[in-house]
């Protein structure tokens, strides 16, 4: 009841990439220093990378060909993010979902362990495959 309560009242999706970026598979690592820092409600808050733009127009919103297209695109462990925090970071890495969209086609990067009441400061992605015209969402929880 109490997790309801927290998502009912607090939840949110935070654009941190006003205007799409591309982050180039040879760079040590794409930072985003926060304004404001972001925080976890529980344990399933994520990181989403919206990349519909890299996919071809042809299958958009067909969940099956998109499902396939990305599993070609972005092999496990291609995208690791970094939330960074006072007292070290968290590595989002293992934990790989596709969420797909009438609109749009996210990768979704989360941690079993996420902790919560903890603020992150700086967010840093890290990338095998060039992201192309991509936007970077948080997601503080998870229902």
């Amino acid at each position: 009841m109490y997790d309801f309560l927290m998502i009912l009242l607090f939840s949110k999706v935070v654009l941190l990439t006003p205007e799409p970026v591309d982050i180039n598979s040879n760079e040590k690592g794409y930072e985003i220093n926060l304004k404001e820092p972001i925080n976890a409600i529980n344990s399933g808050a994520s990181i989403e990378i919206d990349i519909t733009t890299m996919l071809p127009v042809s299958i958009k919103g067909d969940v099956v060909k998109s499902r396939e297209a990305v599993s070609k695109i972005f092999p496990d462990g291609s995208v690791e993010v970094i939330l960074s925090m006072d007292k070290g970071n968290i590595s989002l890495k293992d934990r790989f979902g596709i969420s797909v969209g009438s609109n749009d086609t996210k990768l979704t990067l989360y941690n079993d362990n996420m902790p919560t009441n903890i603020d992150f400061n700086a967010v840093t992605i890290k990338t095998s495959v060039n992201l192309e015209n991509v936007k970077i969402y948080w997601r503080n929880h998870t229902f």
